[in-house]
């Protein structure tokens, strides 16, 4: 399965990337989940846990869980860097939110959900 970014890796667990013969940005990808530390791998465990979870969702249990600020633009920027990285993507549905609004349900991806965090 295509990640959408031209990348014959997905559904290999990162430490297979950051071996001798992974292209450079492949390694360099790994080099970024890896050295983020916190909230990239947080927001990673809950897509883990639940499999696909829509954006305010997302950031309510951010705030809930791991005590994140108030701010809810950290949650979008760290789903946005998974999304980049082929952990996550669109699942192609939709969901109301508390305003009606309708939202995108984001899903893990066979990248993301065989990554060992």
């Amino acid at each position: 399965m295509s990640d959408g970014y031209g990348s014959d890796y997905e559904g290999l667990p990162l430490f297979t990337l950051s071996q001798k013969g992974a292209k450079k940005t492949s390694r360099d990808a790994v080099a970024g989940i890896r050295g983020l530390g916190g909230m990239r791998l947080q927001v990673l465990r809950l897509f883990q846990e639940f499999g696909e979870i829509d954006g305010e969702v997302l950031e309510d249990l951010c705030m809930e869980r791991y005590d994140w600020p108030l701010n809810k633009s950290t949650a979008r920027a760290r789903r946005s860097d998974l999304k980049r990285l082929g952990m996550i993507r669109d699942s192609g549905r939709l969901n109301k939110n508390k305003n009606g609004c309708k939202v995108i349900i984001w899903e893990i991806t066979d990248m993301g959900a065989r990554e060992q965090i």
